[in-house]
């Protein structure tokens, strides 16, 4: 069983059951797209993961992948070529939420992993950072060059299934 239950979602649960007399069906605001740790609730080269409308995204050392929901094998990799070996991973802009996964016995639990509104690359190239984050419940990515960066050292790589489609706004 997955558990990922914030304190909002309770709030509105709460007052829904609560209250007795029937009322219209609420619409709910999208919440905004989150970033965990891997802590062991993933498979080990997964270093950061984001949980979107009907999408995974998995941060690597060597890149990131993207999954459909739908059940199926779907996946779109993006791999930045020529980029550092060893890049420092860094969740960025902590948000008060936390992520509580309670699969089998307690001995598997994975709780209270703290949320962040992205995760930074430092280092991606010399003087460039990659920094994931969400726009409300959109995925985003921005290169940060700096002072002494080239932007030409940039280069992705995108592999994946054909039936997955990525929109990439320049």
């Amino acid at each position: 069983m997955l558990a990922n239950v914030r304190s909002y979602s309770i709030a509105v649960f709460l007052g829904a059951v609560l209250n007795a007399a029937p009322s219209p069906p609420v619409q709910l605001a999208k919440p905004p797209l989150s970033f965990e740790p891997n802590i062991g609730q993933t498979r080990p080269e997964v270093r950061f993961s984001a949980r979107g409308r009907g999408y995974v995204l998995e941060l690597t050392a060597s890149g990131s992948i993207l999954r459909a929901l739908s059940g199926s094998p779907d996946a779109v990799r993006l791999t930045f070529v020529g980029s550092s070996r060893r890049p420092v991973i860094a969740g960025d802009g902590r948000q008060p939420g936390i992520s509580n996964y309670l699969i089998g016995d307690s001995k598997s639990w994975r709780t209270h992993i703290p949320n962040y509104a992205g995760v930074r690359n430092t280092g991606l190239y010399p003087n460039t950072d990659l920094l994931f984050h969400g726009a409300g419940a959109e995925l985003e990515y921005d290169c940060v060059i700096r002072p002494g960066g080239d932007p030409s050292r940039v280069r992705i790589r995108i592999e994946g299934d054909a039936k997955m489609r990525l929109d990439i706004l320049a």
